[in-house]
């Protein structure tokens, strides 16, 4: 049976100052106002992106060839839901006075979304971040990249939904503290909006499964595949931004090209 896919977060001040709060770059952010939390994290119906229009800039540093995969991860990604008419993400630059998103390589740890840095009344600008560290981000296939994007877009990890001890084991005691621990935090239904769509563990949103690993189930469904969204993350993007006409036509990855950027597991670009 298939099971369901990502969560969508109310603002509510303690979720502001804990959901993914740790630095995932050199030096600290700080946590955005209210008005500007609340117009990026979808807590909402259609509140996230009014429209389904997320604006983003692509930081001028970073270099043609990840630059070319992200703006490959972001073409996929909205074909996979339905096209542009369902979630559009623009490209804007960066004097722009609208709320947007901005990528960055430079100095990122590891792959991840975080908000801060310049908040400020007049403009919310600036008050989302997606870190993509140029060795761990980009690698043969394109899902990492889309998993930080749809965090962006208003949507949280599956194995955090309060239901998720009907489908998985949490091991606390395998959670190093530290830059990922908040990942794991089980979240109140009051906090979040599921739309009863049924838990996926199959999900791009969900942590990877193992018996190594903190997750653990017996479903069958091997956790953190990051190839490209599921049939039910496409379901849940399209219920969240009230999109319509038919849904797409499902591609598995492994029938697609290969990406046209491929950059290998601890690759580096010439002359990088």
């Amino acid at each position: 049976m298939n099971l369901i896919s990502f969560l969508v977060l109310a603002p509510t001040e303690a979720n502001a100052q804990s959901w993914k709060g740790e630095s995932l770059i050199s030096g600290s952010g700080t946590v955005p106002n209210e008005v500007a939390w609340r117009r990026l994290t979808g807590a909402v119906k259609g509140s996230a992106w009014p429209g389904g229009k997320m604006r983003y800039i692509i930081e001028d540093n970073v270099p043609q060839t990840y630059r070319d995969k992200i703006k490959e991860a972001i073409d996929t990604l909205t074909a996979d839901v339905g096209g542009a008419e369902c979630v559009n993400l623009e490209e804007v630059t960066a004097d722009s006075t609208e709320p947007y998103v901005t990528f960055r390589t430079e100095g990122a740890r590891f792959c991840g979304t975080s908000k801060g840095e310049g908040v400020t009344e007049k403009a919310a600008a600036h008050t989302y971040f997606i870190y993509l560290n140029k060795q761990i981000c980009f690698r043969n296939n394109l899902g990492a990249i889309q998993h930080e994007i749809l965090h962006a877009l208003g949507f949280i990890h599956t194995h955090q939904r309060p239901d998720r001890d009907d489908h998985v084991v949490i091991d606390l005691d395998k959670i190093t503290e530290g830059r990922r621990a908040h990942s794991y935090d089980k979240l109140s239904a009051d906090d979040i909006e599921t739309y009863d769509i049924e838990y996926d563990v199959g999900s791009i949103m969900h942590y990877a499964t193992g018996p190594s690993k903190p997750i653990t189930t017996d479903s069958g469904v091997i956790g953190g595949q990051r190839s490209q969204l599921s049939p039910l993350d496409v379901e849940f993007v399209r219920t969240f931004y009230e999109c319509t006409g038919p849904p797409p036509v499902y591609v598995e990855a492994s029938t697609r090209a290969p990406p046209t950027t491929v950059l290998a597991w601890g690759g580096k670009l010439p002359g990088k």
